[in-house]
């Protein structure tokens, strides 16, 4: 069979729908004749059935790896020529017990998970959300450090007794672009949320690495929204505007055509105005 080269790579979680739709929403940024160059897989996937190659090429590291997956030719993705990969895997993926036959095996699945996120994280600002040294998968923080993080980053933290135990919207960012859960706003705005919000949810997402990142956040006796936690791997059918706006902005990060949609008949209220402070990298 034919070997295939992939350009732009969708990562997700074994059960992630979301992850799939995202994939499947990027994917029709390509031409018919050209989707074979955008892979959308789960994780375990590529532990189980691709072969990484390292090589010195003069100052340089490139990488390869190649997955066969069972009954589809074999396709190559070269650190060289990757256009952009999202990750959005929650957790180091490992077999449930006994899914493997030895310990042997199971120890080998633990090699090849560590290579894969090795490799992820070598390819630089070519994957969006990458892992990270001190977290394997990206920023899987506790609550309590999320808040930590996000009130250094001037954001409204919820504290005290009972802080954020109420399910409330969510702030999406996705790369320069934030955005409300569908239907949701803020006490003051319905429309948008405040700009000295807005660069605040930025500068936490950049802090961390995070192309993408869902804000969680509680009211305050006066109703005002208050940060609570973050999920680095948001379901983006939740996030108003994500086909308009936060998939559009997600496909030019990862160096994809724009998507072919109408543009919105209005300016987009929900983007910083022209003119805004810069957020800090």
């Amino acid at each position: 069979m034919t070997e295939r080269r992939v350009r732009w790579l969708v990562v997700h979680d074994l059960h992630d729908a979301a992850g799939v739709w995202l994939g499947n929403r990027l994917r029709a940024c390509l031409r018919a004749d050209a989707a074979d160059a955008m892979l959308v897989l789960p994780a375990p996937a590529l532990t189980l059935h691709a072969r990484f190659d390292l090589r010195i090429a003069g100052g340089r590291t490139e990488s390869t790896v190649r997955l066969r997956l069972p009954g589809r030719p074999e396709q190559t993705v070269e650190s060289k020529s990757v256009a952009g990969v999202l990750w959005r895997a929650h957790a180091v993926w490992m077999p449930a017990p006994g899914r493997l036959p030895t310990a042997e095996a199971s120890y080998q699945a633990m090699e090849r998970h560590a290579l894969l996120l090795a490799w992820l994280h070598g390819l630089g600002a070519a994957c969006a959300n990458r892992p990270r040294a001190d977290s394997l998968n990206g920023p899987a923080w506790s609550p309590a450090t999320w808040c930590a993080k996000a009130a250094a980053c001037g954001l409204p933290v919820a504290v005290g007794p009972g802080a954020g135990q109420q399910a409330a919207p969510a702030l999406f960012v996705v790369d320069d672009c934030v955005r409300w859960q569908a239907g949701c706003g803020d006490a003051t705005d319905r429309a948008a949320p405040a700009v000295a919000l807005q660069q605040a949810a930025l500068r936490l997402a950049r802090s961390e690495g995070c192309t993408c990142l869902a804000l969680y956040g509680a009211g305050d006796a006066r109703g005002r929204w208050r940060f609570t936690a973050a999920d680095p791997c948001p379901d983006l059918r939740r996030a108003g505007g994500a086909d308009e706006v936060l998939i559009p902005a997600l496909a030019r990060r990862l160096g994809l055509p724009a998507p072919a949609r109408r543009p919105p008949q209005r300016a987009d209220a929900h983007a910083l105005p022209t003119g805004a402070p810069a957020v800090p990298a």
